[in-house]
């Protein structure tokens, strides 16, 4: 499975890169990067797409993709309205808000069955929004450890 992610937010295209390990993954910041290799893909291919890019439309974007390779599943991953995305132009719209888990299960649901109807994953619980310095330490945890310390602890 191909899966080509259209987002002008570098940070996001990491994000998603990650999300999907596994999957062979090719994303742009600008659609005129990626128009000629979705429009070559084969079957099975998945494109996931923001709808708020400088330039052109994200729904501009997946209609010609539509138009021009209907094979190709679309998937509309935005913080923008996606009640009123047409049908025909999308398999399935996830929120960004719903998260990466609901992205990363929508794309191979659609791989795994070559697509389905449009369906909207329902927003999850709003959290309080990251700033752009917080970084998540790489190794474990630490935590404190509640037990006394000590032989008498034993």
């Amino acid at each position: 499975m191909t899966v080509f992610v259209l987002d002008d937010d570098p940070f996001v295209l990491k994000a998603i890169t990650r999300a999907l390990s596994g999957s062979e993954v090719v994303t742009a910041e600008a659609w005129s990067a990626l128009v000629a290799p979705v429009l070559r893909a084969g079957p099975g291919s998945v494109l996931v797409c923001d709808l708020d890019m400088p330039g052109i439309r994200g729904v501009d974007f997946c209609r010609t993709v539509k138009r021009h390779a209907p094979h190709i599943r679309v998937v509309v991953f935005s913080a923008g309205a996606l009640e009123t995305l047409p049908a025909e132009v999308v398999d399935a719209a996830v929120p960004k808000s719903a998260g990466m888990g609901a992205l990363v299960a929508r794309v191979h649901a659609l791989a795994a069955e070559g697509g389905a109807a449009a369906k909207v994953d329902p927003p999850s619980p709003r959290r309080a929004p990251r700033s752009a310095s917080h970084k998540r330490p790489d190794g474990p945890k630490s935590r404190s450890n509640p037990r006394p310390q000590g032989p008498s602890a034993r």
